[in-house]
Parts: C-alpha cells; structure tokens; sequence
C-alpha cells in the first residue's frame, strides 16, 4: 500500500484581531500542530511562557510514541504511578467514555495500530484481527487507584490524541487564572479556547474551516469563555493504491474508520475537555445519534455540517454565528 497519511490543518482558527496592541503572542509547533498563544494584561508575557513550557511538557508525556513519555511507560508496563496533569487527563477520559457509551475511547491505539495510523502505512484487516483488536478496547478496564497508580486491562494500550489538545487548553486556562490574564485565545490546531473577552470588551470570532477546502470558513462564531473543538476525517486519511479513502477517526464498535453523515462536528462548551473528547465522539455517532446526544446533555453546543450540505446548528450557539456557507438549520434541545 503507498504511503500516504495527510495531516490537519487548522479546522478552526481566530479571526478576530483585536486593535489594542498591548498582547502578548507566541507561536510553536508541539502536540503535532503549530500553536498560538495570545494572552492580554500585566502577566501576559509570564503566564505565555509558563504555558508554552507546559504544553511543550504535555506533548512529551502524552504522545505513546516518545520515548520514555508518560503514556509509552504506562502501556509498555500496564501499570504505573502517575499524578498531575497525566492522571488528570486519564481520569477525565475515562469518564467521557462513560458519558458517550464509548463512542470515545483512549483505549483505541489497538486499532489505530492495526489500521496503520501510527506509521502512515495503510493496512486492511481482516474481521478475525479487527476482532482481536477490539478485545482490547474498553476504558471501563482501567483501574485508577487513591494512591494515584493506574493500571490498564491485560493487553490494553492508551493514546490519549482525541482528548489531550482539549485537555492542554483547560490546562493554559488555569495557568492563565492564577497570573491574573483575564483576556486571551489559544489555538491548537482544530481546537480554539477563548477566555473573557477581547481587550476591546468584545467577543472573540471563531472561524470553521470548509471541509470542501479553500480559504472560505464553513461559519464564524462569536464566544466568549468557550473552546470551540471540531473533528472530522476530510483532511486526515490514508488512501490505498485505488484512491480510497480511511479516515483516521475510528469507530471501536466496528472497528473500522468512521463512516457518518457528518463531514464536520464542532463542539463548543467551557471544557476544552470536553469540547475534545465530545467532537470525535459526535462525528462517529452520525446525525441522528448526535442530536439526541445533544439533547441530553447541558453543558454543550454543536455545529454539524452533513454529507447533503445541511449545516445543522444548536439553539444555544446558532444565534452567534455569521458569515455562514449555507442557510443554519436550528436544533432545538
């Protein structure tokens, strides 16, 4: 099979760029992704460079493939004594699979690795390995005990990719709180968190990237204290030596990559956690699951843009967004 994995570009960026000068921005590339970090007020310049210095930090110890990281220890070992942000962000991701009925899993390398997404070589399984696979898959296995040691189910094996981008965002937000930085936007990647309001008093604009590609934005968003997270397979595939293509987003109850009416699922909520975890989740559920999920959740927005060219919006954010590709239609909770 060629090789032939293509990477993310940003599915949601920041548009607005606010007249007051007085920010302080750095840009780097960690988790995989170019970051930016724009941060206003007297501890800006100290709270950007104790972030930079975490998320560089984060994206060491939660890539299963660094060596000695965090996760490759605890997956080699099945066991280890972990505290922090890394036992924060497996307790968090533990829960979400719960909420989501385990439509998100970190349990999922297993069928990454069998699929060919950690080497960018595609493999086709047959049923009787993707089975094997799935044996493996379940984070209700996952013991986290008092003493801060976590052990996985025999054989299991954690990738923390669809949650740790979020995760880093709730992680900078504290770091932002405890130096007094009331106002600023970071960006990793697909995944955008806005705190307060710009400088200016007004709300941050949020833009979704046209799957269809191009430089024109699916919508614009207006929030403030929100991190926008969207997931979808458009632009991160494997494709064999006829042209198909395998998204990168698996289903672990088929095993295979995702097939959804969703081509695009954003997530907007507090939680950068959340917004993470739930964006993957929502794009494999497909619409119709999706919407009911919304429905029974309260602490969530969504934006769905579907394979038929509907563009689907929650009541709560709909009535925020501009500048839109089509015409929104409402979901009401």
């Amino acid at each position: 099979m060629k090789k032939r994995l293509f990477l993310p570009l940003l599915a949601a960026a920041l548009l607005s760029s606010c007249k007051n000068n007085s920010a302080d921005e750095c840009s780097f590339y960690a988790m995989d992704t170019y970051i930016t970090l724009k941060a206003y007020g007297d501890g800006a310049a100290q709270a950007n460079e104790e972030a930079q210095k975490k998320i560089k930090e984060l994206s060491s110890e939660l890539d299963p493939y660094v060596e000695g990281s965090a996760i490759q220890s605890l997956n080699l070992n099945g066991k280890a004594d972990t505290a922090g942000e890394v036992r924060g962000l497996i307790e968090a991701s533990v829960g979400l699979s719960e909420r989501t009925s385990d439509v998100f899993d970190i349990t999922i390398l297993p069928l990454k690795k069998l699929w060919g997404f950690d080497t960018g070589v595609l493999y086709i399984p047959s049923a009787q390995e993707i089975a094997q696979a799935q044996s493996l898959i379940g984070s209700d296995r996952i013991l986290i005990s008092e003493s801060g040691q976590i052990e996985l189910g025999e054989g299991q094996k954690i990738d923390p990719g669809a949650v740790a981008k979020g995760y880093a965002c709730d992680v900078v937000k504290k770091i932002y709180a405890d130096r007094g930085v009331e106002s600023a936007i970071l960006s990793l990647g697909g995944n955008v968190m806005a705190i307060g309001q710009g400088p200016d008093k007004s709300s941050w604009s949020v833009g979704i990237s046209d799957p269809e590609g191009g430089t024109d934005y699916l919508c614009v968003l207006s929030v403030t204290d929100k991190c926008v997270v969207t997931s979808g397979n458009y632009r991160r595939y494997l494709t064999d030596d006829e042209g198909r293509r395998y998204g990168h987003i698996i289903d672990p109850e088929s095993g295979r990559p995702a097939e959804s009416d969703i081509v695009s699922a954003t997530v907007i909520c507090e939680s950068g956690t959340v917004a993470d975890a739930l964006s993957t989740a929502v794009f494999v559920m497909g619409s119709e699951k999706a919407i009911d999920f919304y429905k029974n959740s309260d602490d969530i927005d969504i934006i769905l843009y579907l394979s038929d060219g509907r563009l689907l919006a929650s009541e709560g954010i709909a009535g925020q967004i501009s500048a839109t590709k089509t015409v929104i239609q409402t979901i009401k909770h």
